[in-house]
């Protein structure tokens, strides 16, 4: 129960640095096209605010109910790496992308898990070396 608590904290984490940045990303680049400063500034608002919906909406659901049970269930086997991460992001994008409907989104899905799985990776990763670090060494 630890490592799926720990594993979802650090997903989450992950999941809205994500969806944050590449909302902002793309607001600026709506921004950028607007004939005012003022319509740049609701053009881009009202991207990164539709962006932000939307990757909580389609996104969370599968990071929660998909991604982070089975990190956690890598990382409690100690089979948790980079490979394996960003293979079990891309893995659970291509499946819910199979669905016709979903499948203008993969692109965008695909690039999202991957960075997703990493960073999540990433932190975890950083989480064990300052746990190691700050325990002593006679224990």
């Amino acid at each position: 129960m630890n490592h799926l608590r720990n594993s979802f904290s650090l997903a989450y984490g992950s999941f809205r640095t994500v969806v944050a940045l590449q909302g902002l990303v793309l607001a600026v680049f709506s921004a950028c096209f607007a004939d005012s400063l003022w319509q740049g500034f609701w053009a881009g608002l009202g991207t990164f605010a539709l962006f932000v919906a939307g990757g909580a909406i389609f996104g969370f659901l599968p990071m929660a109910l998909a991604f982070t049970p089975l990190y956690a269930l890598l990382c409690a086997k100690g089979l948790a790496n980079w490979l394996s991460s960003l293979l079990l992001g891309l893995t659970i994008a291509g499946v819910l992308c199979l669905h016709p409907a979903l499948r203008l989104l993969m692109p965008l899905w695909l690039l999202d898990s991957a960075l997703i799985a990493l960073l999540t990776h990433w932190t975890y990763r950083h989480q064990l070396k300052e746990g190691y670090e700050q325990t002593p060494l006679w224990h």
